[in-house]
C-alpha cells in the first residue's frame, strides 16, 4: 500500500494533535489503529509527512515504549496495532537500552518477539542483542531466550538464501527437506559456511533437532562427514561446556547488573541524606557478589560431571568416525542416535546444574526486599522534607481561619462555572498536593484550590493562544483584568465585557464568542490538556446569559455559589451557570519554574516550598543571606545553638517572598465591607455592632502588642501566601486574640521547621552511620555505628548526646532500633544519678519529653516505650489503632497493642511483662520480637490456662500473652509470629506443639479440640483435656489431670495425683499414691489404685473399682438424680466375708479384715440410706451383690470392741455390750444401753432413755423429754432440749440440763457433782431433788464467787451449782427449787440468806446489789461488796476486803489486811497491822492506822490520813488526771514543825522528829514535783497547809549532817554546809558547793560549777561544759562529756577530763596531781600552768607517763601520755608561752631516749637560743625530756 493513499482529515489531524499535546501517545496509536490497517501500517509515514504533526517523532518512539509496556506487561499478544509498534522496534530497543532498561519477562520474548524477528531483520538483530545482553531475569529462561534468538537469525538467513517467500512456520520443515536432497560439490563449497552454522544451530537448539538433522544427512559423502565432524561436531560438541559456562558467566553479569541497577536506584533514593551513604550502599554489590559466588561454587560438582561426560562423548565420536565414513545410512543413524543420547545427557547435566544455580539465585532474591523499597524504608525512618507542609498544616488553621480579620476577605478565587450534566454545579474540596493546583492570581505560583468537579466545566479563554489555560486571567472572575485596567468584581462582571452588542447575552453575535472554551478538567490536576478544552459548539451551547442572582449557596467542601444564572443550549434548553467562591489553600503551592542548582547547592538541607516561598534549597540559591543562614544553622551542633538561629532562618526564608517589603504597613480598622463575593455573612445586629465598634479605640497595651506582632504577621503572610493589609477587629479583646493567634501560629511554624530540618542538619552525622548488613539471608539496616556515634559524642558532651538521641527517638520512626531506646534509658539513668536530668529535660522541652514518656498510641503507627522520662519503672503501654511497636524495656510492664499489626519487642532483662493482644480483625499480623541475641533455645514456652508464658531460662524475665490459646490459638488474642534475632520464626502451630512438650519439672499441658495424648513425664504436672477423646497420662509426680468434654482416659501414674473428669464417660485411674478422683458428669469408672485415694463420682451411673491392697480410700457419691445406678465393685477375688461393714456418722466403712484397706462411703446413710450419697449396689468377684437394706442390717450388730451403733428413724433398741461404745438415737423413741465400758450415748429427736451402765459415760439428750442415768463412774450428762431427768448416779458427775424444766436427782453417796443449769427461758422450773432420806439439815450452803456449794456435812458428797448467784440469784443459771425427801423446799431467797452467815473459820461473804453489811468474824475472811453502799468489816484475822460500785466503808480490824476500793468514794481503814490499802477510782479516804502500811489512792481526789504513831508508811499516788486534788492530812495535833522534809531521789520523806513514824511519798518530785505522783497539799491540825512549791524549798535546806540536796530543772545554787553531803545538779546551769566535809557532787545537763570546798571530795561533771574545783583535800574530779575545766586545788588530786576539749588548771601549791586524759575523739585538751613560766616546768618521762614538775611539791603526772595520741594533752600553756602537741610530738619522736642537761630550759629568750621565742610564744627548738631514774 502506498503512503500517498493515506489521507487525514483536518478533524483527524486535530484529534491526533490533541493526543500529542497531552502526551497521550498510547491513545494516539490506538486512534490510528482504529482508523484501519492502512493507517496503522503507515503511521510513521503519516507522522513524518504531515506538516501539522512535524517534530513528533520522539513522541512516536515513546508511544512504542508505552505500547510495549502495556501489551507485554499484561501478557497479551500484539493485536492489529502491533505492526505500528514493530515498525519502530529498533528505535524502541535503542531507547530502552539507553535507559538501562530490560524486558520484563522472557516468556513474552517467546510469544511476542517471534513476530518481531519475522517482520524486520534489523529489529531481529537488535532483539538478539537485547536478549543476550540485557534481558536475563533468571538463568533457566535465559537459555531458551538465547536459543530463540539464534533460531530467529537462522530463519532469517535461510529465508534470504533459499526460500525468501516461504512462511516462517514452515521454515524448520523446509530446512530439513533441503538437507535431505543432498548437496553437490558446488553447493558444498558455496554453502559450507552455512552448513556449519546450521549444525551449530541444530546442536544448540537441542537433541531432537540434532538427531533429525544427522538422520537426513546420513548419506552424505565422506568428505562432508569428515569436514562436518572436524568443523562442527568436534568443535561444537566439545564446546557445549564452554557455552554453558559462558551462560553462567552471562547470568552472573546479569545478576551483578541487577544488583548495580537496584543499588543505583537506592543511591538515588538516598541522595537526600548525603554522600557519606554511598560507601555503605556500595557494600550491597559486594554482598551480592559473595552470595552469587557461593551459588556458583555449590554447582561446581555438577559442572565437573558435565565436563567429564562431554570428554567421553568426544572420544566416542572419534572412534565412530570410520563407521560414519562408509556411508551406511543405517549405521550412521545408530551411531548418531547413541551420540545424541550421550550428548543429551551431558547437556542436560550441565543445564540442570546451571538451573540449580539459577533457582538458588531466584530463591535468594525472593526473600529480599527491593533495594529501592529498602531505601524508601530508610527514608521513612525520618520526617519527610516534602511532607512537612501536611505535618504542619493544622498549626496554620487558626491563622487561616482569621484571614477575614486581616484583609476583609474570606474567599479568594471566584471563576464562572457551567453545569454540563444537569445535576447542578458540583465542586470538590482542596486536597493539598494530591488535588488541583492552579495559579489564580497570576503570580507564577500554582496553589491548592477548591475546584469544579470533572463532570462540570469552567468558562475559559486562551488569551495568549498557547493552548493552555495559564492562570486566573484566562478564567472569568475577580482575577480577570477589564479594559479599563481594573479587575472584575466577579465572573459575571468579567464576562460582560465580551457583550459587544450590549444585549446582555454572549452568543455568536459577539465577536469573542468563538474564542470561548469550557475547561472540563477530567483528571482534576488543575492543568489544562487539549482534550479537556472544548468549544461551546462541541458542547451544544448557543448562548450565555449575563443575568444572575446573588444566592450565596454553600456547596460544601468549603466552596460557595455566590451568583447564579443560566446558559442556553442549541436544543433550546437551559442549564445553570454560576460564579463560584472556591476555597483557597495557599500553603500547598508549586512554582511553575524551577531553579537549577549546583552540586553544592543540591546538598543543602531542604524543605518543600510553602505559600509564596520556593523550596528552601531553591530559595537559598537565590538569596545569599538565606544561604549563609542555612549553612550556619546546619553547622550548629546543639539544640540551643540551632534555636538561637531559628528565628533568623525563618525570617530569611520569608524575605525571599516576592511581596516582602512591597506592602504598605498594615493598618487597623473596625469598618468591614459586606459583599457576597468576599463572603462575609453578617447579620443586621452584627453590622450595627460594627458601626458601634467604629468608635472603639485600642489601649496602649493592645497597640503595643499589635505592633510587636506586625513582623510575625508579615512572616506568616509569606508562608501562607496571604496579604494582611488591614487588621479588622470588633473589640480590644478581638484584636488581642488576633495577636495571640499570630504568636501561637508562629511558634508552631518554628517548631515544625525545627523538627523537619533536624535530621538534615544536626542529626545528619548520626544518620551517616546507618548502614546495611546481610542478616538471616536478607538485607537489614545496621545501627551499630549509630550507637558508637552517640557514645563518642557523650564522652565529650553528655548533654548533646542526651538531647540528640532523645530527639532522634522522639521525631524519627526508628522502629527496629531497639538498642537506641535502651541507650536512651541508660542515658536517663546516668543523668538522674549525676543530677542533670532536670536540666536536660528543660533543654528538650515539654513536647519532646511528653513524646518520650507517652504510654498511649494514636490512630497512627506509634512506637511506645518508656525510656525513663515517665514516673514509673513499671509502665502500661496502649497502642490503640495503627501498626504499633511496643517495647516493654526494664520493669514489669503491661502492653496492649490494640487494633492493627502490632509488634511487641523484648530484649535482655525485659522483666515480668504482660501482653494483651485482643484484635478480631482479619489480615492483621501481630508479632513478638526478641532482640539482644535472644534465641528460642534461651526460652521456655508453656501454657497456663489460655495464656502463653514465655520465660527466660536464666529467670531474667517472662512474657505472658493473655488468652493466646483462645480457640486453640486461632482467636482474637493470638500472636501470629514470634521472631528471634537469628531469624527463626515460630508460628502459632509451632508454639502449640512446644507447649505440649513435657519436662522433668512441673508442667502444664493442654489438649486441643481435636483430641490429644499428653504425657506429663517427671514432675508435678497439670494436664488439661479438651473437646476430643483425650488420653492424659500424668506419669511420675503429684499430677493434676483435668478431663475435657470427650470420653477421656486419665492415668495418674506414680505420685499423689488429682484426676477430674468432666463431660463424657471418663475412665479415671489414680495409679500409685494417694490420689483424688472426681468423675463429674457422665457414667465414669474410677479406680483409685494403690494408696489412700479420694473418689468422687459426680453425676451419672458411676462405678468405683477396688482391688487388693486398695489402701484407705474415701468415696463421695453425691448424686440426687433419679434413675442413676452407682456401684462399688471389688475385684481380685475379694468377697463379702473378707470385709467388715460398719457405720460412722452417716458414713459407711468397708474394711478388709486383714487390714489391707478400707473404703469410706461418705454420707451413705443420709435419709437412712435412701439419700443422694448412697451406693446402690456393692458387687463382689463371686457374683454376690449387697443392696442398701442388707448393708443397713450389717452395721447395727455390736461386738466386744468399741462400736458405733446408730438407730434409724423408726426407733430402735441398741445395746453397746462390751467396749467403749458410741450409740446414736434417731427420730423415734429409742432405748440406748451403753452397758460396760466408757460409752458415749447420743439421744435423737424422740423421748429417749439413755443408760450409761458401768464406766465413765457421756450421755447427751437432744429434742424430747429424755431420761439420762449415768450409772456407775464419773459421767457427763447433758439433757439439752426438753424436760429432762438427770441422774448422775455414783461417781463425780457433771450434769447440764439444757433448756426446759429439768430435774437433777441426787441420792446417798452422790459424789462430787457439778450442775450447769444455764437456761434463759421464762416459765421454766428447774429442780434439784435429794432422795434416799437426805434433808436440809444434813447439808451446808455456801457461796464461792457466783457458785452455790451444797455439801454433805458427813463429807459424802457435794453439789456445785455453777453461776447460781448471777444477778443475785435471778439469772439464767439458778435452780428454782431444792426439794428434800421430807417434803421441805428451799427457794432462792432462802438460799441467799443461808450463804451470808459467817463462821469462826475462813469465810467468803458476798453482798448483794441492794447493799449489805458483812461481818467476817474470826478467821482470814474474804468480803466482797456489790453495787450498793456496803459496810464490810473484816474483824479479826488477815482479811481481804473488796469494795463494789457503791460508796463503801471497809474496815480491816485486827490483822494484816488488804483493802481494795473500786468505783465510788470509799473509806478504807486498815486498823491494826501492816495493811495494804488501794482506793482505785473515786475520791477516797485512806487511813492506814497502826502498823507499816502501803497506801495507794488511785484516780480521783484522795486523802491520806496519818495520826500519832502512824508507823513507817508508804504512799503511791500515781494519777495523771488534771483537776484532781490529793491531800495528806496529819491529825492528832501533828504540826509541820514536828516533822522533817527531805528528798531521796524523786521520793519525798516526811519524818517525825521524835522518830515515831515516816511517810514516804514515792516519785513525788517527778518533773520537779509537777508529775502524776505529787501530793497537791499537806494539811496539819493547826490549819497550816504546805503546797508543792513550799515542799520543794524545804528539801533544799542543808543541815549540819549528811544531806542529799537536788537542784531543779531551772538551775539552782546548792550549799552542802557541814557534813558529808550529796549534791545533784539538773538540766539548768547549777552552782553546787560542797562546803566542809567529804562531799559527792554530781553535775546535770547544764553548764554547771562544782566546788568541793574542804575535805576529800568527788566531783562528777555530766553533759555540758562544767567547771570542777576540788578545793582543799585530795579530790577526784571527772568532767565526763563537754568541754570542762578541772581545777584540782590544794591536795593530791585525780583529774579525769572525759570527752570534749578539756582544760586542766594547775597552780602553785596544788600538790601532787594525776591527770587521766584518755579520749577517742579529735578534741584538743589543754594543761594550763597558772603562775608558771615555761622554764619553770620540767618535762619528765616516767614509764608511759609524762611528769611535769615545777618542784618536788608541785607536779602533775599525765597518766599513759606515751601510750599514744588518745592519752595526750594537746597544748601546754604557761604564763609566757604555749607549747602545742605537734611541736612536742616532733621532739618526742626524734629524741625519745635523749638525756640532756636541764640547762636548756634555763632561758626563754630567742637571743640565748632558748626553747621559746618571747615574741611569737611558739616553740623554736625541741624541748628535751629527761627520763626519770
Amino acid at each position: 500500500m502506498n503512503e500517498g493513499e493515506v489521507v487525514l482529515t483536518p478533524e483527524q489531524i486535530q484529534t491526533l494533535r490533541g493526543y500529542a499535546s497531552r502526551g497521550d501517545t498510547y491513545g494516539g496509536w490506538r486512534y490510528l489503529a482504529n482508523l484501519g490497517d492502512r493507517y496503522a501500517d503507515n503511521a510513521a509515514a503519516i507522522v513524518g509527512k504531515d506538516t501539522n504533526l512535524n517534530g513528533l517523532n520522539l513522541w512516536m518512539k515513546k508511544g512504542v515504549e508505552n505500547l510495549w509496556d502495556d501489551t507485554v506487561g499484561k501478557k497479551t499478544r500484539l493485536e492489529k496495532f502491533d505492526r505500528v509498534a514493530l515498525q519502530h522496534f529498533s528505535q524502541y530497543v535503542d531507547l530502552i537500552n539507553k535507559n538501562n532498561g530490560r524486558l520484563p519477562n522472557t516468556s513474552e520474548i517467546e510469544r511476542s518477539y517471534y513476530k518481531a524477528v519475522t517482520y524486520h531483520g534489523v529489529s531481529s538483530s537488535a532483539a538478539i542483542d537485547l536478549v543476550i545482553n540485557r534481558s536475563l531475569p533468571d538463568m533457566a529462561d535465559g537459555y531458551w531466550a538465547l536459543g530463540l534468538g539464534i533460531e530467529a537469525e537462522r530463519i532469517h538467513n535461510e529465508q534470504a538464501v533459499n526460500n525468501p517467500n516461504g512462511s516462517e512456520r514452515d521454515n524448520r520443515k523446509q530446512l530439513i527437506s533441503a538437507l535431505d536432497k543432498g548437496f553437490d560439490g558446488s553447493f558444498k563449497e558455496k554453502h559450507f559456511t552455512f552448513l556449519q552454522s546450521v549444525m551449530m544451530d541444530l546442536t544448540k537448539l537441542g537433541v531432537e533437532y540434532t538427531i533429525d538433522g544427522w538422520q537426513k544427512i546420513g548419506g552424505w559423502g565422506n568428505g562432508i562427514i569428515n569436514d562436518l565432524y572436524k568443523s562442527v561436531v568436534k568443535r561444537e560438541w566439545t564446546g557445549i561446556f564452554e557455552i554453558v559456562n559462558n551462560n553462567i558467566k552471562q547470568g552472573n553479569e546479569a545478576f551483578k547488573n541487577e544488583i548495580n541497577s537496584l543499588v543505583h536506584d537506592m543511591k538515588a533514593a538516598g541522595k537526600e541524606f548525603g554522600d557519606d551513604l554511598n560507601t555503605q550502599w556500595n557494600n550491597l554489590t559486594q554482598a551480592a557478589e559473595i552470595i552469587y559466588n557461593d551459588i556458583v561454587d555449590n554447582t561446581s560438582q555438577g559442572i565437573e560431571k558435565g565436563v567429564k561426560a562431554i570428554k567421553e562423548l568426544s572420544e566416542k565420536m572419534k572412534n565412530a568416525a570410520s563407521d560414519l565414513a562408509d556411508g551406511s545410512a543405517e549405521k550412521a543413524k545408530q551411531v548418531v542416535e547413541d551420540l545424541a543420547q550421550a550428548a543429551k545427557e551431558a547437556y542436560e547435566n550441565a543445564k540442570s546444574t546451571a538451573e540449580k544455580a539459577a533457582q538458588a539465585a531466584r530463591e535468594f532474591f525472593k526473600g529480599l526486599p527491593s533495594f529501592k523499597d529498602l531505601a524508601e524504608k530508610f527514608r521513612d525512618l525520618f520526617p519527610n522534607p516534602e511532607g512537612w507542609i501536611d505535618d504542619g498544616h493544622q498549626c496554620f488553621a487558626p491563622w487561616v481561619k482569621e484571614t477575614k480579620k486581616r484583609n476583609g476577605k474570606y474567599h479568594v478565587y471566584d471563576p464562572l462555572a457551567l453545569d454540563l450534566d444537569g445535576d447542578g454545579i458540583e465542586t470538590v474540596a482542596t486536597k493539598g498536593f494530591s488535588g488541583s493546583l492552579f495559579d489564580h492570581n497570576r503570580d507564577g505560583i500554582r496553589t491548592a484550590t477548591g475546584w469544579v468537579a470533572a463532570d462540570d466545566g469552567l468558562l475559559v479563554r486562551d488569551l495568549n493562544g498557547n493552548g493552555i489555560i495559564d492562570n486566573g486571567a484566562e478564567l472569568f472572575g475577580d482575577n480577570t483584568k477589564l479594559a479599563d485596567g481594573s479587575f472584575a468584581k466577579h465572573g459575571y462582571a468579567a464576562l460582560a465585557e465580551l457583550d459587544s452588542n450590549g444585549d446582555n447575552i454572549i452568543n455568536a453575535a459577539d465577536a469573542a464568542f468563538q474564542t470561548l472554551r469550557v475547561w472540563q478538567d477530567l483528571n482534576q490536576d488543575g492543568i489544562s490538556q487539549a482534550n479537556e478544552l472544548r468549544t461551546l459548539e462541541e458542547l451544544g451551547i448557543q448562548s450565555l446569559d449575563l443575568a444572575y442572582k446573588d444566592v450565596n449557596k454553600n456547596l460544601g467542601n468549603g466552596n460557595t455559589l455566590a451568583q447564579q444564572g443560566s446558559y442556553t443550549k442549541t436544543d433550546g434548553t437551559t442549564a445553570k451557570m454560576g460564579d463560584l467562591l472556591l476555597a483557597a489553600d495557599n500553603l500547598h503551592s508549586r512554582f511553575k519554574d524551577k531553579v537549577e542548582l549546583t552540586a553544592e547547592q543540591a546538598k543543602a538541607a531542604n524543605l518543600a516550598g510553602i505559600g509564596r516561598l520556593r523550596d528552601l534549597r531553591e530559595a537559598a540559591a537565590l538569596s545569599g543571606d538565606l544561604a549563609n543562614m542555612l549553612k550556619a544553622y546546619s553547622a550548629a551542633e546543639t539544640k540551643e545553638a540551632q534555636l538561637a538561629l531559628l528565628d533568623n532562618l525563618i525570617h530569611k526564608w520569608a524575605e525571599t517572598d516576592s511581596n516582602w517589603g512591597k506592602k504598605s504597613p498594615m493598618r487597623l480598622s473596625t469598618d468591614w465591607t459586606q459583599t457576597a463575593n468576599e463572603g462575609i455573612a453578617l447579620t443586621p445586629s452584627q453590622v450595627a455592632q460594627l458601626k458601634k465598634n467604629a468608635l472603639v479605640s485600642l489601649s496602649d497595651k493592645a497597640k503595643a502588642a499589635i505592633d510587636a506582632a506586625r513582623d510575625r504577621i508579615a512572616v506568616l503572610d509569606a508562608y501562607t501566601g496571604q496579604d494582611s493589609s488591614t487588621l479588622y477587629y470588633m473589640s480590644e479583646e478581638d484584636a488581642l486574640n488576633i495577636v495571640k493567634v499570630t504568636n501561637d501560629t508562629y511558634d508552631h511554624l518554628a517548631k515544625n521547621i525545627y523538627q523537619n530540618l533536624l535530621f538534615q542538619t544536626r542529626l545528619q552525622p548520626y544518620l551517616n552511620q546507618i548502614s546495611f548488613k546481610m542478616e538471616n539471608d536478607t538485607f537489614t539496616l545496621d545501627f551499630s555505628g549509630l550507637v558508637q556515634a552517640f557514645n563518642h559524642v557523650k564522652e565529650t558532651n553528655p548533654q548533646k548526646a542526651f538531647v540528640d538521641l532523645a530527639e532522634m527517638l522522639a521525631y524519627g520512626e526508628l522502629r527496629s532500633w531497639y538498642e537506641g531506646r535502651r541507650l536512651m534509658a541508660d542515658y536517663v539513668e546516668e543523668a538522674k544519678k549525676a543530677g542533670k536530668f532536670e536540666d536536660y529535660q528543660k533543654v528538650l522541652g515539654q513536647e519532646t519529653v511528653a513524646l518520650l514518656a507517652k504510654t498511649s498510641g494514636t490512630q497512627a503507627d506509634d512506637i511506645l516505650q518508656n525510656v525513663g522520662f515517665g514516673h514509673n519503672k513499671n509502665v502500661s503501654l496502649y497502642g490503640n489503632d495503627g501498626n504499633d511497636t511496643l517495647i516493654g524495656g526494664a520493669g514489669n510492664d503491661y502492653l496492649e497493642g490494640g487494633s492493627g499489626s502490632d509488634t511487641y519487642v523484648f530484649g535482655k532483662g525485659f522483666g515480668q511483662d504482660t501482653v494483651y493482644n485482643y484484635d478480631y480483625a482479619t489480615g492483621r499480623k501481630d508479632i513478638i520480637r526478641f532482640t539482644d541475641g535472644i534465641t528460642a533455645d534461651m526460652l521456655t514456652f508453656t501454657r497456663e490456662g489460655n495464656h502463653l508464658l514465655i520465660k527466660a531460662k536464666d529467670d531474667s524475665g517472662q512474657v505472658t500473652v493473655q488468652s493466646y490459646f483462645q480457640n486453640d490459638g486461632s482467636g482474637a488474642y493470638r500472636i501470629d509470629e514470634i521472631h528471634f534475632d537469628n531469624g527463626k520464626v515460630l508460628d502459632v502451630a509451632t508454639v502449640k506443639e512446644l507447649v505440649q512438650q513435657s519436662t522433668d519439672g512441673s508442667d502444664r499441658l493442654y489438649a486441643y479440640q481435636s483430641g490429644n495424648t499428653l504425657n506429663g513425664g517427671l514432675g508435678d504436672d497439670y494436664l488439661y483435656g479438651a473437646d476430643g477423646d483425650d488420653l492424659l497420662n500424668g506419669d511420675a509426680g503429684n499430677d493434676s489431670i483435668y478431663s475435657g468434654n470427650g470420653n477421656d482416659t486419665l492415668n495418674g501414674g506414680e505420685g499423689n495425683d488429682a484426676l477430674y473428669g468432666y463431660n463424657g464417660n471418663d475412665a479415671l485411674n489414680g495409679g500409685e499414691g494417694n490420689d483424688h478422683l472426681n468423675g463429674e458428669d457422665g457414667n465414669d469408672t474410677l479406680i483409685g489404685g494403690a494408696g489412700n485415694d479420694y473418689l468422687e463420682g459426680g453425676s451419672g451411673s458411676d462405678t468405683y473399682v477396688f482391688g487388693k491392697g486398695f489402701g484407705q480410700d474415701t468415696v463421695y457419691n453425691y448424686d440426687y438424680a433419679t434413675g442413676r445406678k452407682d456401684i462399688i465393685r471389688f475385684t481380685d477375688g475379694i468377697t463379702a466375708d473378707m470385709l467388715t461393714f460398719t457405720r460412722e456418722g452417716n458414713h459407711l466403712l468397708i474394711k478388709a479384715k486383714d487390714g489391707s484397706g478400707q473404703v469410706t462411703v461418705q454420707s451413705y446413710f443420709q435419709n437412712d440410706g435412701s439419700g443422694a450419697y448412697r451406693i446402690d449396689e456393692i458387687h463382689f468377684d463371686n457374683g454376690k451383690v449387697l443392696d442398701v437394706a442388707t448393708v443397713k442390717e450389717l452395721v447395727q450388730q455390736s461386738t466386744d470392741g468399741s462400736d458405733r451403733l446408730y438407730a434409724y428413724q423408726s426407733g430402735n433398741t441398741l445395746n453397746g455390750g462390751l467396749g467403749d461404745d458410741y450409740l446414736y438415737g434417731a427420730d423415734g423413741d429409742d432405748l440406748l444401753n451403753g452397758d460396760a465400758g466408757n460409752d458415749s450415748i447420743y439421744s435423737g429427736n424422740g423421748n429417749d432413755t439413755l443408760d450409761g451402765g458401768e464406766g465413765n459415760d457421756a450421755l447427751y439428750g437432744y429434742n424430747g423429754n429424755d431420761a439420762l442415768n449415768g450409772g456407775e463412774g464419773n459421767d457427763h450428762l447433758n439433757g439439752e432440749d426438753g424436760n429432762d431427768t438427770l441422774i448422775g448416779g455414783a461417781g463425780n458427775d457433771y450434769l447440764e440440763g439444757g433448756s426446759g424444766s429439768d430435774t437433777y436427782v441426787f441420792g446417798k453417796g452422790f459424789g462430787q457433782d457439778t450442775v450447769y443449769n444455764y437456761d434463759y427461758a421464762t416459765g421454766r422450773k428447774d429442780i434439784i431433788r435429794f432422795t434416799d432420806g437426805i434433808t436440809a439439815d444434813m447439808l451446808t450452803f455456801t457461796r464461792e464467787g457466783n457458785h452455790l456449794l451444797i455439801k454433805a456435812k458427813d463429807d459424802s458428797g457435794q453439789v456445785t451449782v455453777q453461776s447460781y448467784f448471777q444477778n443475785d440469784g435471778s439469772g439464767a443459771y439458778r435452780i428454782d427449787e431444792i426439794h428434800f425427801d421430807n417434803g421441805k423446799v428451799l427457794d432462792v431467797a432462802t438460799v441467799k440468806e443461808l450463804v451470808q452467815q459467817s463462821t469462826d473459820g475462813s469465810d467468803r461473804l458476798y453482798a448483794y446489789q441492794s447493799g449489805s453489811t458483812l461481818n467476817g468474824g474470826l478467821g482470814d475472811d474474804y468480803l466482797y461488796g456489790a453495787d450498793g453502799d456496803d459496810l464490810l468489816n473484816g474483824d479479826a484475822g488477815n482479811d481481804s476486803i473488796y469494795s463494789g460500785n457503791g460508796n463503801d466503808t471497809l474496815d480491816g480490824g485486827e490483822g494484816n489486811d488488804a483493802l481494795y476500793g473500786y468505783n465510788g468514794n470509799d473509806a478504807l481503814n486498815g486498823g491494826e497491822g501492816n495493811d495494804h490499802l488501794n482506793g482505785e477510782d473515786g475520791n477516797d479516804t485512806l487511813i492506814g492506822g497502826a502498823g507499816n502500811d502501803y497506801l495507794e489512792g488511785g484516780s480521783g481526789s484522795d486523802t491520806y490520813v496519818f495520826g500519832k504513831g502512824f508507823g513507817q508508811d508508804t504512799v503511791y499516788n500515781y494519777d495523771y488526771a488534771t483537776g484532781r486534788k490529793d491531800i495528806i492530812r496529819f491529825t492528832d495535833g501533828i504540826t509541820a514543825d514536828m516533822l522533817t522534809f527531805t528528798r531521796e531521789g524523786n521520793h519525798l520523806l516526811i519524818k517525825a522528829k521524835d522518830g515515831s513514824g515516816q511517810v514516804t511519798v514515792q516519785s513525788y518530785f517527778q518533773n520537779d514535783g509537777s508529775g502524776a505522783y505529787r501530793i497537791d497539799e499537806i494539811h496539819f491540825d493547826n490549819g497550816k497547809v504546805l503546797d508543792v512549791a513550799t515542799v520543794k524549798k524545804l528539801v533544799q535546806q542543808s543541815t549540819d549532817g549528811s544531806d542529799r540536796l537536788y537542784a531543779y530543772q531551772s538551775g539552782n545554787t546548792l550549799n552542802g554546809g557541814l557534813g558529808d553531803d550529796y549534791l545533784y545538779g539538773a538540766d539548768g546551769d547549777d552552782l553546787l558547793n560542797g562546803d566542809a566535809g567529804n562531799d559527792s557532787i554530781y553535775s546535770g545537763n547544764g553548764n554547771d560549777t562544782l566546788n568541793g570546798g574542804e575535805g576529800n571530795d568527788a566531783l562528777y561533771g555530766y553533759n555540758g561544759n562544767d567547771v570542777l574545783n576540788g578545793g582543799e583535800g585530795n579530790d577526784h574530779l571527772n568532767g565526763e562529756d563537754g568541754n570542762d575545766t578541772l581545777i584540782g586545788g590544794a591536795g593530791n588530786d585525780y583529774l579525769e577530763g572525759g570527752s570534749g576539749s578539756d582544760t586542766y588548771v594547775f597552780g602553785k601549791g596544788f600538790g601532787q596531781d594525776t591527770v587521766y586524759n584518755y579520749h577517742v575523739d579529735k578534741n584538743s585538751d589543754t594543761m594550763h600552768f597558772k603562775g608558771f613560766k615555761a622554764a619553770d616546768v620540767h618535762f619528765i618521762r616516767s614509764g608511759s607517763d609524762l611528769v611535769l614538775s615545777a618542784s618536788e611539791q608541785d607536779n602533775v603526772r599525765i597518766s599513759g601520755f606515751f601510750y599514744g595520741e588518745n592519752h595526750r594533752v594537746d597544748t601546754f600553756v604557761f604564763d609566757d608561752a604555749a607549747i602545742s602537741n605537734p611541736d612536742f610530738a616532733k621532739y618526742i619522736n626524734a629524741g625519745n631516749n635523749l638525756v640532756q642537761s636541764m640547762s636548756v630550759f634555763g632561758s626563754n629568750t630567742a637571743a640565748t637560743g632558748g626553747n621559746v621565742d618571747a615574741n611569737t610564744q611558739s616553740v623554736q627548738q625541741p624541748l628535751l625530756v629527761t627520763p626519770s631514774a
